[in-house]
């Protein structure tokens, strides 16, 4: 539920663009191009290198792999750089359906590479069409724009070099990843890319390409709306939200943002594009397999950055923070660790299978094509992200047939001021949805959510919800699609809203008018010995307390009295006895209840 907080938050756009510029004003750099600089000083010229460095050699993996990509339900996109060597042998590309080798680097003076490493002769091609994976060459373009676009020579050259690439090696496609472009080349950007598009696609029909998108286009340099129809996919690079340079530590790719974190999210990424007219079976999510860790000023968060962040490969973080208390951040649903090195502290946050579970969810919930992954092998030596791929992808997958919808400060924070987005709920084969707000509030006849029934705002207006209204009534989509508006203007804003949404195959039940939870926290989670609610209520009751494993049978039941105002509940001796795994807490009141994902680690 969420936390009511009416400390009104205010956001300066001059601080955001701060946030994601660097002192001189240029544009920071994403993890694409920050690894590819990072990588170019070693100067090898064979993946056996590469895999001497890396310490890599193939892995008897007992996951079973088999060549059922093409039916997974999303696309799943994997980059796979040139630095990884050969672990793309050890890859399971039953849960891939594409992957580029990264990257051919563009001389933005003749159009020519810089270097394609090694494409000519990497088994990769082999390995992913062998189990039935499409393969793309990923073209970077990081510096010299204006050099590049305005010279018709070096952009033809380009073209047909990739295009004589792609065939030598008989793949797929090709990935556009072309950053850090100037406001002022956005109309050349846009001629070029679709120019490339249609080439290729005459030169090559069937064939795929795809382009990347900054998670935030502070300068609307990207035209996507005059790129539909000639792009295939657009790929979000949902990170580096927090980056190197960033001045405090914090999420690299937060779902929400909660409290303390800028307005600028995955989920708004996602809205932003969609509203820009994307449609969402030509959009992915890219999640991230790396985090960052920041020397700090302490361990609270958030806290100010002492030093650089440097990258974390998945690997790495995992290899590292089994020594130190994991945390879990609920305003941005994703894990972070604090711990002293000598004597400065230090955080490092991350994404791993639960957080990225919860992003699948989003993906599917708002129907999109499916998901980005930088970068494959990022993971290596670990299974947990390809069993949360098996678990949200693979056939016969659970769809996601109920959820929370809160605005867009997440569960725990307050919504924005000057907002004006389109939120859709469409979970595939829906018959019907239903919606119940269990709290509303926002700044009367100033903020305002609409409800329709569609999958755009010109379907049937079901409710229109502006500051404390009554909102006792179900609402139902019978077109299995809830579409939302929400438009705040810069008077104040408060706590938002909290509602619970299922298709026709669940029965949501109605809070009691007599009682309401206000929120509740359970504290750490995912917990290893120690576990804490902490419940933030009306007034004091009787409640029951139910523990159940992932599939919802009964472990553990226990009365529990909670007085008014915040209280703070030990449920260690509940967990005692527990394996590792999912579970989930259920606190009742009568027809109430909220229920609370808890992982045991």
């Amino acid at each position: 539920m969420k936390k009511i907080n009416y400390t009104t938050k205010f956001t300066i756009l001059a601080l955001l663009l701060f946030s994601y510029f660097n002192i001189n004003g240029q544009i920071i750099k994403s993890i694409h191009q920050e690894q590819t600089e990072d990588y170019r000083q070693y100067q090898f010229h064979s993946e056996k290198e590469w895999d001497e460095i890396n310490k890599f050699s193939k892995k008897n993996s007992t996951r079973i792999k088999g060549t059922q990509n093409s039916e997974l339900t999303k696309l799943v996109f994997g980059w796979n750089p040139y630095w990884m060597g050969t672990s793309y042998k050890d890859f399971d590309y039953s849960l891939l359906t594409d992957v580029s080798y990264f990257s051919y680097e563009v001389d933005a003076n003749t159009g020519y590479p810089s270097d394609i490493h090694n494409w000519l002769t990497t088994e990769l091609v082999d390995y992913a069409h062998n189990n039935d994976c499409r393969v793309s060459l990923t073209v970077t373009l990081f510096s010299g724009h204006e050099t590049f676009f305005a010279n018709s020579t070096s952009k033809q050259n380009l073209i047909d070099t990739v295009i004589a690439l792609v065939k030598y090696r008989n793949t797929d496609g090709v990935n556009l990843d072309i950053e850090a472009v100037p406001s002022t080349q956005s109309t050349q950007l846009t001629a070029f890319v679709n120019d490339f598009c249609d080439k290729f696609h005459t030169a090559l029909p069937g064939g795929q390409v795809s382009i990347d998108l900054p998670a935030v286009d502070w300068s609307n340099t990207f035209d996507v709306r005059s790129m539909v129809g000639h792009i295939d996919l657009f790929l979000i690079m949902g990170y580096g939200y927090h980056w190197s340079g960033s001045t405090e530590a914090g999420p690299v790719s937060p779902k929400n943002n909660g409290q303390h974190w800028s307005n600028i999210d995955v989920t708004r990424s996602i809205n932003y594009y969609l509203d820009k007219g994307i449609p969402p079976e030509n959009l992915l999510l890219a999640i991230p397999y790396y985090g960052r860790d920041w020397a700090t000023n302490s361990s609270s968060v958030p806290s100010s950055a002492t030093g650089t962040g440097e990258s974390r490969t998945y690997t790495k973080v995992k290899d590292d923070y089994s020594s130190y208390n994991r945390q879990w951040d609920i305003d941005a649903s994703v894990p972070y660790y604090a711990y002293q090195s000598g004597s400065k502290w230090h955080q490092c946050w991350f994404d791993d299978e639960y957080s990225l579970a919860e992003k699948y969810d989003l993906v599917k919930m708002k129907n999109l094509a499916g998901i980005g992954i930088w970068a494959l092998g990022y993971d290596a030596g670990y299974q947990q992200l390809w069993d949360v791929l098996a678990e949200k992808f693979k056939p016969g997958a659970a769809q996601i047939e109920k959820g929370v919808f809160t605005d867009m400060g997440g569960p725990n924070g307050n919504y924005y001021n000057n907002d004006d987005y389109v939120f859709t709920i469409a979970p595939q084969g829906a018959g019907k949805i239903k919606i119940i707000f269990d709290e509303f509030s926002t700044q009367a006849d100033h903020d305002t959510l609409y409800v329709y029934d569609g999958e755009t705002t010109d379907g049937n207006l079901l409710a229109t919800h502006t500051g404390t209204p009554d909102i006792s009534d179900t609402l139902t989509a019978n077109s299995g699609i809830l579409s939302f508006r929400f438009i705040s203007d810069n008077s104040g804003d408060s706590s938002g809203w909290y509602a619970r949404w299922a298709t026709d195959k669940y029965v949501l039940s109605i809070p009691q008018e007599s009682f309401s939870l206000l929120s509740v926290k359970l504290f750490p989670n995912p917990v290893k010995d120690i576990l804490f609610a902490e419940i933030n209520a009306e007034r004091g009751a009787d409640l029951n307390i139910k523990l159940t494993n992932i599939n919802g049978a009964l472990l553990i039941e226990q009365p529990l009295k909670i007085k008014s105002g915040n209280n703070q509940i030990n449920l260690t001796d509940m967990i005692s006895n527990l394996k590792s795994g999912n579970y989930f807490i259920r606190i009742l009141s009568g027809d109430y209840s909220i229920t609370t994902k808890m992982v045991k680690l």
